[in-house]
């Protein structure tokens, strides 16, 4: 590492930019400050010739500016992707709340029409599950009159009532010769 330093910020014509290899020989202190001969290097390293200093410099502020840009975009690129997975969390927690009230809607229709609860009560019931609902919906039917039920649909809605006309095995003019029995039947 040392080396690649030296290298970076030294120029030597000859190659011999550090003297020797590379590391500067320092003199030798012992703890007391006095100093003790060590071996010097008998030649100093030469002076870096100030454009050769200035251009090593430009090149790395400008290595330093495409790290720091690089280091921007992976940031930012990483801030998008926790963003994203974030919305793509509350996306599904949303839908998984919506699936849920609709199973839990559709739970309490069914218990309510088997148990024959009038349509304004089954919003009414209340349970998680479908023993806890059919419990709700009888002591809610015990409260009701049996001449009230008035709109309690229907166990099978496709039942059909005693005499109705079913127009989907009809031809066209059995349809015209009974439209009064059928408009009858409309309302009701």
């Amino acid at each position: 590492m040392k080396e690649l330093l030296d290298r970076m910020f030294l120029y030597a014509p000859e190659g011999n930019a550090g003297g020797g290899d590379g590391e500067q020989d320092q003199e030798a202190t012992d703890d007391k400050g006095a100093e003790q001969d060590a071996p010097v290097d008998e030649k100093a390293p030469e002076t870096v010739p100030y454009g050769r200093f200035k251009e090593v410099n430009q090149r790395l502020a400008d290595a330093t500016k495409a790290l720091n840009k690089v280091n921007a975009d992976a940031k930012k690129r990483a801030e998008e992707q926790a963003k994203e997975q974030g919305k793509f969390e509350e996306l599904y927690q949303t839908e998984a709340q919506a699936r849920v009230a609709a199973e839990s809607r559709l739970m309490r229709l069914e218990v309510g029409i088997e148990m024959g609860l009038p349509l304004t009560l089954i919003d009414r019931l209340q349970g998680s599950t479908s023993e806890e609902l059919k419990a709700d919906a009888e002591q809610l039917k015990e409260l009701i009159p049996e001449g009230k039920r008035s709109d309690t649909p229907n166990a099978d809605p496709r039942r059909k009532k005693s005499g109705a006309l079913d127009i989907t095995n009809m031809s066209p003019e059995e349809i015209r010769q009974n439209t009064a029995k059928l408009l009858e039947q409309a309302k009701g």
